[in-house]
């Protein structure tokens, strides 16, 4: 058995695709790309792909990552020429690379994430921050022992240093960490 640390992009095209979906669509181009993945035991065994973060509906990647565990060993060159024909206009194999068996889950390896977002057609910095605030309104959730915090002070100190005259189409990044 092999593990495979894949890393991809998700376009425009497939924004709209569920998370499940998703993982159907890898299953089915893993499999017409003739590639045996491996399933998990039991009653009802299910293939071993996993994401290290599942992405909302809407929202487009950059940089993803997969596991995926394949029964006979393949090149890391080959599975990208063979899944790449198999894949959606939208998908796009950025990297594979072979992980150890022995490597902990790939959840548990993220430790953070960076989002993007563009806000068009503001009136000025003040609908901007509003619209910002409302975006990323949560408590801190408890996961386990870890806890996930959005970081905006950048983002908002930025809001604050924009022109008085907005622009068409503003981008702002934040990150958000999994500390432990």
């Amino acid at each position: 058995m092999q593990r495979l640390r894949i890393r991809f992009s998700r376009g425009e095209e497939i924004k709209f695709i569920s998370h499940l979906d998703i993982m159907r669509l890898w299953e089915r181009a893993f499999h017409r790309a003739q590639i045996q993945l491996a399933y998990s035991e039991g009653f009802s065994p299910h293939p071993k792909i996993s994401l290290a973060v599942p992405l909302a509906v809407g929202v487009t990647s950059e940089a993803e990552l997969m596991d995926g565990f394949v029964i006979r060993p393949v090149s890391p060159h080959w599975f990208t020429a063979a899944v790449s024909q198999q894949l959606p206009s939208g998908i796009e194999i950025l990297g594979v690379y072979q992980t150890a068996l022995s490597m902990p889950s790939l959840q548990s390896q993220v430790r953070y994430a960076e989002y993007r977002v563009e806000l068009e057609k503001a009136d000025g910095p003040k609908d901007i921050e509003s619209a910002v605030a409302a975006l990323l309104y949560f408590h801190p959730a408890h996961l386990g022992d870890d806890y996930l915090y959005i970081l905006i002070s950048q983002l908002f100190a930025l809001l604050r240093d924009m022109p008085k005259k907005a622009q068409d189409k503003a981008s702002y990044r934040f990150i958000i960490f999994a500390i432990r």
